[in-house]
């Protein structure tokens, strides 16, 4: 009877209806910024905390300038996918500073008693940002969908809303749909203590909050659960850094064990999963972008994908998946923006974000170096 309920839980790729959407489910200091690379060079847009890839044709060269700066026009519908991209991430960005910290508790006292005198309700606050988090993340989903473009998403703020991405795939692309999971993983232990020394005043839900157990089909549950973080802060009038602390306030083996959870349940949803500080070489972007390529090919997971644009690997013979992805350099005068490109049809996110955020569409780009 287990084994007849465990087969229903975890149907097999079959059962399931791949959408266009890909998601780095790997947490921070695992890897993520090699798996951002080699999705680039997959020609996915793809997206992570401060970097990433968008379309070459999304920024147009004016009057065929070959110097810099470069006067640029930047398409209106990518402009609107990473303006969703900053806010979410902006969002993410909440620092607990330790009590010896005594003048900003100070400021931060002053700061919460003027807004409960404004009226400010604590509860309204939380309800707020879990409310602007979801709009976000579901604009960035329909996005994809609607101007037919294969997203890639990867590291904070995504691992931590893995429960709505799932529920939001179904919504926008079928109850049997789900998105192509790629796991980036590391050692509990290694990866708490990097964590704690690199990234300490991050933020993850207190161990009373939530259940403890991840549900190992919606994904709910467990320290890295911001959307239920947020629903126990709301349910309890609380603020929101009532309810979460700090890696470097927590114990160690409490975040130890979170991530052993989080990442058997994730491992149980991914399509494909890599430890890279397992190799004795260190993994290059096109190495690993050979092997996802490879693994999504041969489970016939992007056969829903094809008119989807970055999607063209994917209906391509196996012979042609046999060859490595190198990063891509065109030489050509007349183009400027060549040379910074990751793939023939790919640029970097920060080649152009001073422009994509500004209220004109017209904007001057420095070259980066």
């Amino acid at each position: 009877m287990y084994e007849q309920r465990k087969q229903q839980q975890y149907p097999t790729n079959k059962s399931y209806i791949y959408a266009p959407l890909v998601v780095g489910a790997g947490q921070g200091t695992t890897g993520t910024h090699l798996f951002v690379h080699s999705t680039c060079l997959l020609g996915f847009t793809s997206l992570h905390y401060r970097i990433g890839c968008i379309g070459r044709h999304s920024i147009h060269i004016k009057n065929n300038i070959t110097s810099c700066p470069v006067p640029i026009l930047f398409n209106s519908e990518y402009k609107k996918l990473v303006g969703y991209h900053k806010r979410l991430v902006k969002l993410s960005k909440i620092r607990y500073r330790r009590k010896r910290f005594i003048l900003l508790k100070i400021v931060d006292d002053i700061i919460s008693w003027g807004k409960d005198l404004l009226g400010y309700s604590q509860k309204m606050n939380a309800k707020k940002k879990r409310d602007t988090i979801l709009d976000l993340l579901e604009d960035i989903i329909v996005w994809g969908k609607e101007n037919k473009v294969l997203l890639a998403l990867h590291d904070t703020p995504y691992p931590l809303l893995m429960p709505e991405i799932l529920r939001l795939t179904q919504k926008h692309y079928g109850e049997s749909a789900r998105p192509v999971i790629l796991l980036s993983e590391r050692d509990p232990g290694e990866w708490t203590d990097r964590r704690i020394q690199t990234h300490g005043f991050s933020s993850f839900c207190k161990d009373a909050v939530v259940m403890k157990k991840i549900d190992p089909v919606t994904l709910k549950g467990g320290a890295f659960d911001w959307i239920s973080c947020l629903n126990a802060a709301i349910s309890q009038q609380n603020l929101e850094k009532q309810v979460m602390y700090s890696f470097k306030d927590a114990n160690r083996q409490h975040i130890v064990d979170t991530m052993r959870d989080y990442q058997a349940a994730v491992r149980r949803h991914a399509a494909f999963t890599y430890n890279m500080f397992k190799k004795e070489n260190k993994t290059s972007p096109g190495e690993l972008a050979t092997m996802i390529a490879k693994s999504l090919y041969n489970q016939s997971l992007m056969t829903n994908v094809y008119d989807f644009e970055g999607a063209k690997h994917f209906s391509s013979s196996q012979e042609i998946l046999e060859l490595e992805f190198n990063k891509y350099t065109m030489n050509n005068d007349e183009d400027v923006l060549s040379k910074y490109m990751v793939t023939s049809s790919l640029v970097p996110v920060s080649f152009a974000k001073k422009v994509v955020l500004p209220d004109s569409f017209v904007g001057e780009v420095v070259c980066p170096n």
